[in-house]
């Protein structure tokens, strides 16, 4: 790794915090395709960051089962970041981000409608 670029993953979401059942930002099917709507917020790295996995809801199932990751590029269109001003830790930035339709290819996508097995452990009870 040579460090040239800056990742960060993006689950937190204004009124839901950090429960990934209410996750409400939307990812609806575009031809090939994705589109993402919403915002998520308290995103380590989130406003310096290249590219980010963001969790996005794909269906209208309640909990976690709906829920996948998408590569999103800090450059596509209709995305969005700025840094949150913290107290603590101000090494890491801290974001505040912004999705208004970005376009994500069908590649993008990992663990589609698998929920918290995505991330390797379990995120919710």
């Amino acid at each position: 790794m040579s460090g040239a670029s800056v990742a960060a993953l993006s689950v937190t979401e204004p009124g839901v915090g950090s429960d990934v059942a209410g996750i409400r930002c939307r990812a609806e099917r575009d031809g090939a395709g994705w589109v993402l709507s919403g915002e998520k917020r308290f995103c380590t790295n989130g406003s310096r960051a290249d590219w980010l996995l963001v969790a996005a809801r794909i269906g209208d199932e309640p909990g976690p089962r709906a829920i996948s990751l998408f590569l999103v590029l800090a450059s596509a269109p209709g995305f969005s970041a700025s840094r949150i001003a913290t107290l603590g830790r101000r090494t890491s930035q801290t974001g505040l981000l912004r999705l208004n339709g970005v376009a994500v290819p069908s590649g993008g996508v990992g663990g589609a409608g698998r929920g918290e097995q995505t991330y390797g452990v379990p995120l919710v009870p």
